[in-house]
């Protein structure tokens, strides 16, 4: 097994003193502008003093391991903040969702104009997987018959009063 090779003039500390580590918390502290000079000055050692700690104790291989735990923990953590907000807003969407069906269920909701019977259809076909574009022609054949049947001259409760509706678009 062979020793690393000393800077020359350098002496090795075998054993990281609290001053060492305390010298070390503050140089990672100081983020993107930490210098040994700044540390020596705020810790009140010599810049050769912490020149040896900062070899001795690896500081440049500490700062970042350091920074790649909490790049880690951070996307962890954002990751799982993302899962749960999916998850609640899943169950929110599921309520919504239950009130809804019921809502139509008891006569409270009702489709009302050729509108609102196309949108429904895309979208049954969207859950579906069937690409709407796919079906153009039979939802179009579709809602032509249903207009010509009469049910898009049924007048649109909610519509402006003086017929500046659109119920067949």
């Amino acid at each position: 097994m062979s020793k690393k090779p000393r800077e020359k003039g350098m002496k090795r500390n075998k054993i990281e003193t609290l001053a060492c580590r305390d010298a070390f918390e503050h140089y990672y502290s100081l983020g993107e502008s930490r210098s040994m000079q700044k540390v020596a000055i705020e810790v009140g050692k010599s810049l050769p003093t912490i020149k040896r700690y900062s070899v001795s104790f690896n500081w440049r291989t500490r700062v970042e391991q350091r920074d790649l735990s909490i790049a880690d923990k951070v996307e962890k953590q954002t990751i799982a903040t993302v899962v749960n907000s999916k998850a609640r807003y899943r169950e929110i969407i599921h309520d919504l969702t239950d009130e809804f069906v019921k809502a139509v269920a008891d006569g409270k909701i009702k489709v009302r104009n050729i509108l609102d019977f196309e949108r429904i259809v895309r979208l049954d076909m969207e859950l579906m997987g069937v690409s709407s574009d796919d079906e153009d022609d039979n939802l179009a054949s579709l809602v032509d018959a249903l207009q010509q049947s009469g049910y898009g001259d049924i007048k649109d409760p909610d519509a402006p009063a003086g017929g500046g509706e659109d119920n067949d678009s």
